[in-house]
């Protein structure tokens, strides 16, 4: 009997799980020619990195010691802590929060899109995943890939407000599965994030890793694949 078949539900993480290519943030990242793509016009070269790279580095410093049981602020909230955010003409923030989203976003290769349509087959499919943007990117890319439609949930933090491992998100699906905790199995890459959170609501777990040795003493996934494809041939 395979793993999954125990279940109604898979429940997925996006990054790095069957989206990649995600978060390009680094120092060299060129956000001012993003924005121009955009048709950004009002901010010069300068102020447009000054800004993103101010921004993206308090987001990434915060994520990783934020509250759980609070909100995690939005891009623009953010960005409008910018020290030249209040000359910013009008619409420039609207522009360089698309700009974020755009490096944010990554790429579903067809393989793993494969994945999605052969477990769609068998089980309800969701997401639940923590992005900085707002989902419009994302779900786009859902479109091109051909996956958009195999979800019955998509839950991003960006819209709800709540980071992994918040057990918040975690209670959401499964009340809008209307079905128990013990019928969603939650896939995911951070052990910390994703199994820990998805364990603390009382979901089974399968975590996406190389690394054999589980993060945290007590808590232990169900199961350990190296990528999504090998999800479907975990047996019981």
């Amino acid at each position: 009997m395979r793993f999954i078949d125990q279940f109604q539900v898979i429940l997925l993480d996006m990054a790095r799980t069957f989206m990649f290519g995600v978060d390009r943030f680094a120092e060299e990242e060129d956000f001012a020619a993003t924005y121009r793509g955009l048709g950004g016009t009002s901010l010069s070269d300068d102020t447009v990195q000054c800004c993103l790279r101010r921004t993206v580095a308090q987001m990434q410093a915060d994520y990783d010691r934020w509250d759980m049981f609070r909100p995690f602020p939005s891009v623009r909230q953010y960005l409008q802590t910018c020290p030249q955010a209040q000359d910013f003409p009008l619409g420039a923030v609207a522009l360089l929060e698309q700009t974020v989203a755009l490096h944010e976003v990554g790429t579903i290769p067809a393989s793993h899109a494969a994945t999605l349509w052969r477990l769609r087959q068998t089980h309800r499919l969701g997401v639940l995943s923590d992005i900085f943007a707002p989902s419009a990117v994302f779900l786009r890319e859902f479109r091109r890939a051909g996956v958009l439609d195999l979800f019955d949930m998509v839950l991003f933090s960006s819209e709800h407000g709540y980071i992994k491992p918040s057990p918040f998100p975690f209670r959401q699906a499964c009340e809008g599965f209307q079905v128990a905790a013990s019928q969603i199995v939650y896939v995911g890459d951070s052990f910390e994030r994703d199994i820990v959170g998805a364990h603390g609501a009382g979901l089974a777990t399968v975590w996406i890793t190389s690394d054999q040795q589980p993060g945290q003493a007590g808590i232990r996934p169900d199961g350990v694949i190296a990528a999504l494809p090998e999800l479907g041939r975990v047996s019981v």
